[in-house]
């Protein structure tokens, strides 16, 4: 911008080489993959691990995502070296589909009472005959009501194909 000394005499810098090399800040990055769950193909700041989670979910089991389940990976591995933000898409196959699971509402005072599941002692059962679920109380569930099997993300729903018997506390699932 010129600078004005006098009507019709004025100073005015030009320049003439290039500025040096500025340092920019590497503890901003952008990563996309496939999550568990989070908003689809929308860049979302995220500034820790416990964040990540909270809006996309854990690990993945390798059963689900044979090969695209490394972000959750990277995302800790950014953190655990001193990145400080990183900007997270998630992005789906364009063969994927919704999902067709029933959700569960977590629990609140208008909530049905829940009964915690657990599975049968480790070496118990066979590959073909795996081992029953016991129910912990002495009454059990009735047929058709959901149980929540596991904890966190791994949890999964099955449903009682018959009533429990009092003596046994068995109840088989499908």
């Amino acid at each position: 911008m010129p600078e004005y000394l006098a009507p019709g005499v004025y100073v005015e810098e030009v320049d003439t080489g290039s500025k040096p090399i500025e340092g920019v800040s590497t503890s901003t990055a952008a990563m996309v993959g496939v999550t568990e769950r989070g908003p689809v193909d929308v860049p979302v700041l995220i500034t820790g691990v416990g964040e990540f989670v909270r809006w996309f979910g854990g690990l993945l089991r390798t059963s689900d995502y044979l090969e695209h389940r490394f972000l959750p990976h990277a995302v800790e591995g950014f953190f655990t070296n001193g990145g400080k933000r990183v900007f997270i898409t998630r992005v789906l196959d364009r063969a994927a589909s919704k999902a067709a699971s029933p959700l569960f509402d977590r629990g609140d005072a208008t909530s049905v009472a829940s009964t915690l599941v657990r599975p049968a002692g480790e070496g118990t059962g066979t590959g073909a005959s795996p081992p029953v679920l016991v129910i912990l109380p002495v009454t059990g569930p009735n047929a058709s009501d959901w149980l929540r099997i596991g904890d966190g993300s791994t949890a999964e729903y099955r449903q009682a194909t018959g009533a429990s018997v009092a003596e046994t506390v068995v109840v088989p699932v499908h």
